[in-house]
């Protein structure tokens, strides 16, 4: 677990210096599109999204986890679980940069 941060910085530093060299926007999809093709292209875009979604459902799982410390009756209810997570996906949803489904 402690080492994770090195493959972190490993593609933190990939991504900057495909961005110094092809200045587009989109992101990972762009690069892998101009580098691969237009199925490549496809797929990390496609996977990125997936992984967007799961995590914010992952960190609304985790916020009620930690909210149950304080409130305990929020870890007995499903209902205080959704919400807080649909809660957390509407402020995703506004946003004017990235949807949550």
């Amino acid at each position: 677990m402690g080492g994770c941060w090195i493959g972190n910085v490993a593609s933190v530093l990939c991504l900057a210096r495909l961005a110094k060299r092809d200045p587009k926007l989109g992101g990972p999809y762009a690069y892998v599109r101009s580098g691969m093709g237009d199925y490549a292209g496809f797929i990390v875009a496609w996977t990125y999204w997936i992984s967007c979604v799961a995590a914010c459902a992952g960190i609304s799982i985790a916020f009620v986890g930690y909210l149950g410390v304080i409130y305990p009756g929020l870890l007995e209810s499903a209902l205080s679980s959704y919400s807080i997570d649909g809660r957390y996906c509407l402020e995703f949803d506004t946003s004017k940069y990235s949807k949550c489904w």
